[in-house]
């Protein structure tokens, strides 16, 4: 598999979901993720940046969310509540 097939599709996983103390989790398997979207339920953005395996967000409001991982060109979306 070239570096380019890799960068094709990958794998990310989130916890605890839901998020009660305020850490996000991020777990991306075989890459290094580059950057992050947070969006709320209405499609606005309400956070974005680069990280490296963990997030803040205890300054969003209670609610569900959408977080968006980008690798390279690839983005890949799961979905995450907020307490």
């Amino acid at each position: 598999m070239s570096n380019q097939d890799s960068l094709d599709s990958f794998e990310f996983s989130i916890y605890p979901n839901p998020v009660s103390r305020g850490q996000l989790n991020i777990n991306v398997q075989g890459v290094d993720a580059d950057t992050y979207t947070i969006y709320n339920l209405l499609g606005q953005t309400v956070r974005s940046g680069t990280f490296n395996s963990t997030l803040d967000v205890s300054n969003l409001d209670a609610g569900v969310y959408m977080i968006e991982v980008t690798v390279g060109t690839t983005s890949m979306n799961k979905r995450f509540i907020k307490q």
